[in-house]
């Protein structure tokens, strides 16, 4: 019951955020390197090195912003999508009904300034 009312109040002030600042380069309140180091050891988590990152960008669309990212990992190639949700319904599935607006692009830069290897 702690951990989920944590998890509402930092979901409040990320949305809260994301309403003033579209940024998406933040540290979650709370979230020190012992919780990144507990999340890298989770086998449900991908670690990925920023050379391993084949394509980075993102688009904007009339319901939010979305990330793409394609990488290779165990010489497969993976693509995703990713958006930032703000409203969700809980039944009868977890679902988001609302994504944000938010600027990708100094996350995407931030990436592509520390590769080594551009394609």
């Amino acid at each position: 019951e702690a951990k989920k009312k944590w998890w509402d109040a930092i979901r409040q002030r990320q949305t809260v955020h994301f309403l003033k600042s579209k940024d998406t380069m933040i540290t979650h309140d709370g979230y020190d390197e012992n919780n990144l180091e507990e999340d890298m050891e989770n086998e449900k988590n991908v670690e990925l090195r920023f050379d391993d990152i084949l394509d980075i960008s993102f688009e904007e669309k009339d319901w939010g912003s979305v990330l793409l990212i394609e990488y290779e990992e165990d010489g497969k190639n993976e693509k995703h999508q990713y958006s930032i949700a703000q409203d969700w319904v809980k039944y009868p599935a977890k679902e988001p009904t609302k994504y944000m607006k938010v600027d990708w692009e100094p996350f995407v830069q931030y990436i592509k300034d520390r590769q080594k290897i551009t394609r």
